[in-house]
């Protein structure tokens, strides 16, 4: 049953016809300031704000603004990152770019993880050394600009199957114990945070917990919009 409702999910995440699949290294994550729900936030929104405008981040509707899926992982060697896919609103051209067709362009991914270098060297407290020492802040800017904590590539379907790899959801008859192995782990994470109910063209405001999963520690907050339906039925 698990497999089969990750399949739907990556099959929804497919159809919203991702652009880009991107890998963020965060060995400080446990030391960051402050919630790393923060940061991705902070980052994905500088990326929309550096390629489409500030006022794109005041649009209302799913249509009209980049769309995030994200989860978190940790890798054998104990590496923290993130894994996101990220999805251009249609029809919408780009500062600098005439192009705003698909599938997106090289040019287009070295645009995306340059907004994204520059909004991680303003955030660099997850991207320090495993140990605190005085150079930590400076070890960490100098790995985002040597490139060794961001990629950024052009979306493949096999994306979203990656994406949600590991990934349980809850069952009533599941009895087994949450392990600090399992919290490691996130649940899917959407993003942006759309303004609340009462705007023309939010239908609803509800709760999509991320993924339903057992070992996320957290709700997210999204909205559901006539343009793009969050699977909150079925899974």
């Amino acid at each position: 049953m698990n497999e089969q409702r990750i399949k739907m999910l990556a099959e929804w995440i497919d159809e919203q016809e991702p652009d880009v699949f991107i890998t963020i290294n965060v060995p400080a994550a446990h030391r960051a300031l402050r919630d790393m729900q923060f940061y991705l936030s902070f980052w994905t929104r500088s990326i929309e704000r550096n390629l489409l405008g500030e006022r794109s981040l005041k649009r209302t509707s799913y249509e009209q603004r980049f769309l995030w899926f994200a989860r978190r992982e940790t890798s054998a060697a104990e590496l923290p990152h993130y894994h996101i896919i990220g999805r251009a609103p249609h029809g919408r051209a780009w500062r600098g770019l005439t192009n705003s067709g698909k599938p997106i362009s090289h040019l287009g991914c070295a645009r995306v993880k340059s907004a994204l270098l520059a909004a991680c060297v303003q955030t660099p407290e997850p991207f320090g050394r495993k140990k605190s020492d005085e150079s930590d802040t400076l070890h960490g800017k100098s790995a985002i600009l040597f490139g060794t904590m961001v990629d950024v590539r052009p979306y493949r379907r096999e994306h979203a199957s990656y994406l949600l790899k590991g990934c349980r959801f809850p069952e009533a008859h599941d009895k087994e114990r949450i392990t600090d192995e399992l919290l490691r782990d996130s649940g899917l994470i959407i993003l942006p945070h759309l303004p609340k109910r009462g705007t023309s063209t939010c239908q609803q405001n509800e709760k999509f917990e991320t993924a339903s999963s057992p070992f996320a520690s957290r709700t997210t907050n999204t909205n559901t919009c006539a343009a793009t339906r969050l699977p909150t039925n079925g899974l």
